[in-house]
C-alpha cells in the first residue's frame, strides 16, 4: 500500500491483512496503523510531530522516517514491545526528543538521529552495537547482549545490566559513569566525562585504557591488569604508578605530575611522558620519550638501570623554553 500526497488522515481496518505500508505526504496529520498486526515493513515521510507505532508483533522493518525544508519532523516516536523488529534506518529526523524502544527485543543495530533526546531501549536484549551521540537519558535496562557503545556527547547513563559490554568510547559527557560491572570490556576510551573508581583488576581481558578529564573526584587503579597493552592517561587520574602485574603493558602516555614509576613488570614497555617534572624508573624499558614544557629541564633518575641496557633504551628530548 502507497499514500499519496493528499492524505490527511490514516486509519487502517480491523484485521488488516498489509505486511507493508509506505506512506509520503506533508498533510497527514495523524495515522493509526496498530490493526495492521501482519505488517512486517514500513516507510514513513510525513509532519506530525508524534507517532504511535507500538504492538506491531510483526513488524520487523522500519525506514526513512524524514524532516522537511521547514524543520518540521517527528518528536515523539512510540515503537515499544514490537518484539521482531530488527532494523530502523532514519533519514534526517532531526527532531526527536523522546524515542522509545522498550521491548524490542529482536533490535540489533541502532543508530538514533538529532540532539537532546531521550532513549529507552529498556529489553533490547539483542541490541549488540549502539552509537548514540546528543541524547541527555539512556535507559539500557536489559541490554544484555550490547557490546559496543560510542557517543560524542551523553548525558545519565546506566550501562550496570551490559554485562557482556567489550568497547566503550566517549568523547564528552556530563553525568558520572559506573563501569563497575562491565567486566567483559576490552576496550575503554572516555575523555572529559568522570568515571567511577575504576579498578582495573575487574576487567579481566581489559586491553586498552585511554581515560583524559579534568572532572574530580575518580581515580583508577590499574595494578594486575594483565591484558593491558596500551595507557594513554591523565597522571593526576591514577590512585599509584605502580605497574605491578601489568606483564602485558607495550605502551603508556602519562600527562600531568608523576612521582617515581614502577615498570618492573613491564618489559616491553614505550613509555611516553608529557609535562612531568620529575620522573625515577627502578628497571630498564624498552623506550622513553619525553616533552618537557617547564623552562628548567626536568631530571630524570636512571642511576639504577645498568649499563648494558642503554642500548635497547631510546630518549628523547623535547624542550619548549618559556
Amino acid at each position: 500500500m502507497v499514500c499519496n500526497s493528499h492524505t490527511n488522515y490514516l486509519k487502517l481496518p480491523e484485521d488488516c491483512k498489509l505486511d507493508s505500508l509506505t506512506c509520503s505526504t506533508v498533510v497527514l496529520e495523524s495515522i493509526d496503523i496498530n490493526a495492521c498486526k501482519q505488517l512486517k515493513n514500513l516507510c514513513l515521510k510525513i509532519k506530525t510531530t508524534g507517532v504511535i507505532l507500538n504492538d506491531l508483533p510483526s513488524l520487523e522493518q522500519l525506514s526513512s522516517i524524514a524532516y522537511y525544508s521547514d524543520g518540521a519532523s517527528f518528536q515523539n516516536l512510540d515503537l515499544k514491545n514490537n518484539k521482531r523488529l530488527k532494523r530502523i534506518a532514519f533519514t534526517g529526523a532531526i527532531g526527536l526528543m523522546d524515542i522509545d524502544l522498550s521491548g524490542c527485543e529482536a533490535l540489533e543495530e541502532f543508530t538514533p538521529t538529532g540532539k537532546n533526546y531521550a532513549l529507552n531501549l529498556k529489553g533490547c536484549k539483542s541490541l549488540k552495537s549502539l552509537a548514540a551521540d546528543y541524547a541527555y537519558s539512556i535507559n539500557l535496562e536489559g541490554c544484555v547482549g550490547l557490546e559496543t557503545f560510542e557517543s560524542r556527547r551523553i548525558g545519565n547513563i546506566d550501562l550496570s545490566d551490559c554485562i557482556r559490554l567489550k568497547g566503550i568510547f566517549i568523547d564528552s559527557g556530563d553525568g558520572v559513569l559506573d563501569l563497575s560491572k562491565n567486566h567483559a570490556l576490552e576496550s575503554i576510551t572516555v575523555y572529559n566525562m568522570t568515571i567511577k573508581e575504576l579498578k582495573g583488576s575487574l576487567y579481566p581481558n581489559l586491553r586498552n585504557l585511554t581515560y583524559r578529564s579534568d572532572a574530580q573526584p575518580s581515580s583508577v587503579d590499574i595494578q594486575n591488569c594483565s591484558a593491558l597493552e596500551s595507557l594513554y592517561i591523565t597522571s593526576s587520574l591514577l590512585t599509584s604508578l605502580q605497574f605491578k602485574g601489568c606483564t602485558s603493558l607495550d605502551n603508556t602516555r602519562l600527562e600531568g605530575n608523576a612521582g617515581e614509576v614502577d615498570v618492573s613488570d613491564c618489559p616491553n614497555l614505550f613509555l611516553d611522558c608529557y609535562g612531568l617534572t620529575c620522573l625515577d624508573f627502578n628497571k630498564s624499558i624498552r623506550g622513553l620519550k619525553l616533552y618537557i614544557t617547564e623552562s628548567f629541564p626536568a631530571w630524570i633518575l636512571v642511576d639504577v638501570l645498568p649499563l648494558s641496557i642503554w642500548n635497547f633504551i631510546i630518549i628523547i628530548l623535547v624542550l619548549f623554553y618559556v
